[in-house]
């Protein structure tokens, strides 16, 4: 008697199968369902063609979009008219096929005979009826082929009886149903590509074109240009660098005539400002050749008159020289440790004897820690300067001038003010542009030739920190500065 399998051996079996075949095909068949059902779902849909119109992709995925579009859209058009009509026209049996099953016991009638010789004919069949082997009716004296090139063969034998038939069919009552098929196909088609068309011509034709016809008006001088926008990323990039180019070349040749404008006037205020210490020299020496200066006084006066236009312009020359080092030259500091607070109370110790001489007073406060900075003491000297100089000259007779140092761990903060008449509101923010001055006369006395400021600032910039302008309250100008510490 043979063994049979034991119980255990069967359940690892089974249990072999269903791990190997039943639940890989249970999970795919449940992964197919779910992307079938995604890819079926309109909320898909809408957010593909969402993002079709909100995204910026490259021509060779649109190119790629493009060519799938018209090999799947027309063919699921069609499909669509052939199910729709599948199911709206059904296939009928012609009427002569429908005589020719349902009246069997009538075959022999002469009466029914001519009838489905008629409807034969406009249904353009041909039928031959069989009693055994005998042909006792048909419609047509031509014999039937054994094989038709079109249409169809349709043999019908009754139940319950030796008869039988042969009909034959020409293929038009079953193809003339599913022209329209075709025709929405082509349609689809023609629709498809002529979408496809008005698309790269908006996103590529378009905007191609229009960037075209700004290179044209940017060569001829033109820069306000705006080019349409683009799905196609390389077209929209495209344009966007070349508005970015335009933007450029436009701010570029304002700049440009900006300063253009600013060398002209800069040339011509420095012109006046040499000009007037020079005449000032020639009147004074003519004044002593030609013995207008005939007594020791008044040649004591002339000496002295020319001895401060030739102050003013050496004062003026210096400055010159000063900025362009700075402004066009880009000269760099030559750093070197230094204290803040010594250098400050040295430059407003050398200004205090000129701040007497019209009832004025420095006041100094310098509470800042022992911390260095590495900067140049000659540039540094050059800007402490200018700003206490300016602050005695136009603060006027009997002011005060009140100087500030302070630190915090990263930086020195330094301030300079007055009690006098302030700056003009109008004048507040162009008080660092070269060549500015808030009097309008260029009085040498009053001021010199509105470089002072400029060159403080810029070297202040060259030295990492900055310098700003504003009044007091209730009255007066402050200048407030700040440079930062080395870090040791």
């Amino acid at each position: 008697m043979e063994a049979t399998p034991s119980g255990p051996v069967r359940k690892w079996s089974v249990t072999l199968l269903d791990w190997l075949i039943w639940r890989p095909l249970t999970w795919c068949t449940r992964q197919v369902y779910r992307l079938t059902r995604w890819l079926l779902s309109p909320q898909t849909w809408f957010r593909f063609f969402r993002w079709l119109r909100f995204s910026s992709i490259s021509l060779r995925r649109w190119l790629l979009i493009a060519l799938l579009v018209m090999l799947i859209l027309p063919g699921i058009v069609a499909g669509i008219f052939a199910i729709g009509v599948t199911v709206l026209d059904p296939y009928q049996e012609p009427e002569s096929v429908q005589m020719v099953r349902s009246d069997v016991n009538r075959w022999l009638d002469p009466a029914w005979q001519q009838q489905l010789t008629t409807q034969a004919a406009r249904d353009q069949t041909e039928a031959v009826l069989y009693e055994g082997d005998k042909v006792i009716f048909q419609t047509s004296h031509d014999p039937l082929p054994p094989a038709l090139e079109n249409g169809t063969l349709l043999s019908i034998a009754p139940e319950g009886t030796n008869r039988s038939a042969v009909v034959t069919t020409t293929g038009q009552i079953h193809g003339d149903r599913y022209w329209p098929v075709l025709v929405s196909y082509f349609i689809a088609l023609g629709l498809t590509f002529a979408g496809i068309a008005l698309f790269f011509g908006r996103s590529v034709v378009k905007p191609l074109a229009a960037t075209s016809d700004a290179a044209s008006d940017v060569a001829g001088g033109n820069l306000d240009i705006s080019l349409p926008s683009s799905r196609v990323r390389e077209v929209r990039e495209l344009n966007a660098a070349f508005e970015g180019m335009a933007v450029e070349l436009k701010e570029s040749l304002e700049h440009e005539a900006k300063l253009e404008d600013e060398r002209k006037q800069f040339i011509s205020a420095i012109v006046h400002d040499l000009r007037t210490p020079l005449f000032a020299l020639r009147g004074s020496f003519e004044a002593i050749e030609t013995g207008v200066a005939n007594t020791p006084e008044k040649r004591t006066y002339y000496f002295q008159l020319a001895r401060e236009r030739a102050d003013a312009l050496d004062r003026l020359i210096t400055d010159l020289f000063e900025f362009t080092r700075l402004e066009y030259l880009a000269q760099e500091p030559e750093r070197a440790p230094l204290e803040f607070g010594e250098l400050v109370k040295r430059v407003a110790g050398a200004l205090q004897p000129r701040a007497a001489e019209q009832g004025s007073t420095i006041l100094l406060d310098i509470r800042a820690d022992p911390c260095e900075i590495s900067a140049d003491s000659h540039m540094l000297t050059r800007a402490i300067d200018n700003l206490i100089d300016n602050a005695i000259r136009y603060s006027g007779p009997n002011s005060t001038i009140w100087i500030e140092v302070l630190s915090t761990s990263e930086s020195f903060i330094w301030s300079v003010s007055d009690d006098g008449p302030g700056i003009p509101a109008e004048d507040l923010p162009n008080v660092f542009t070269p060549l500015f001055r808030g009097e309008s006369s260029r009085n040498r006395k009053t001021g010199g030739a509105g470089l002072g400021l400029t060159i403080a600032r810029n070297i202040f910039l060259a030295h990492g920190g900055t310098l700003t302008a504003r009044n007091r309250t209730p009255h007066g100008a402050m200048f407030i500065g700040s440079l930062p510490c080395s870090h040791r």
